[in-house]
């Protein structure tokens, strides 16, 4: 399974963009950003602009996500987020 996600590895430089969450500073590259609004987006669950920026309507479509898929429903595309939804299509 490992192998089928080395395609959605970053390969180019991506800026790192502050998310804040219950007071603690959490850095997101903004290609990743990108990405997870593309998948949302391809899921029906985002419906804003893909354009790299952690906004409200990108937080709450990670929300919808992860209550979706029974994971904590922080609105952080972390770890746990990124591997279910880079495999939504399995």
């Amino acid at each position: 399974m490992a192998a089928s996600l080395v395609p959605d590895r970053l390969n180019e430089k991506s800026e790192l963009t502050a998310i804040e969450h219950e007071g603690k500073q959490h850095y997101v590259y903004k290609e990743m950003i990108r990405r997870t609004q593309t998948q949302l987006s391809e899921l029906g669950m985002f419906s804003g602009e893909v354009d790299g920026e952690f906004n409200d309507a990108t937080k709450q479509a990670v929300v919808a996500f992860q209550s979706d898929r029974k994971l904590p429903a922080t609105g952080l595309p972390d770890q746990k987020t990124m591997f279910e939804l880079m495999r939504k299509s399995e």
